[in-house]
């Protein structure tokens, strides 16, 4: 299954509605890190392009990835079924 490039949360939203692959857990701020979908219909995040998103928002390079890892990553185990799969490009966590 291809993943278009999304760039608003409203456009991750009437995806998954149009692929009717049920419930499927996504980080708000980062509709443009999405690199791909898992058998199991959970969406594939760029570390790397999440960093990039954090960036444009004015944080360096160290900070982006302290924000992810503290702020997001633990995020994941409180997350529903279908939740997040991060690929760590960056090398940084």
């Amino acid at each position: 299954m291809k993943t278009p490039e999304f760039k608003t949360v409203e456009e991750v939203k009437s995806w998954i509605e149009d692929q009717e692959i049920g419930p499927v857990s996504y980080f708000l701020d980062f509709p443009e890190a999405i690199i791909g979908i898992t058998t199991d219909f959970s969406l594939v995040y760029s570390m790397q392009k999440m960093v990039d998103s954090l960036a444009k928002e004015g944080l360096d390079y160290v900070d982006a990835i302290d924000y992810l890892c503290v702020n997001t990553l633990r995020t994941l185990p409180y997350m529903p079924e279908s939740r997040p799969v991060i690929i760590d490009d960056t090398g940084g966590c």
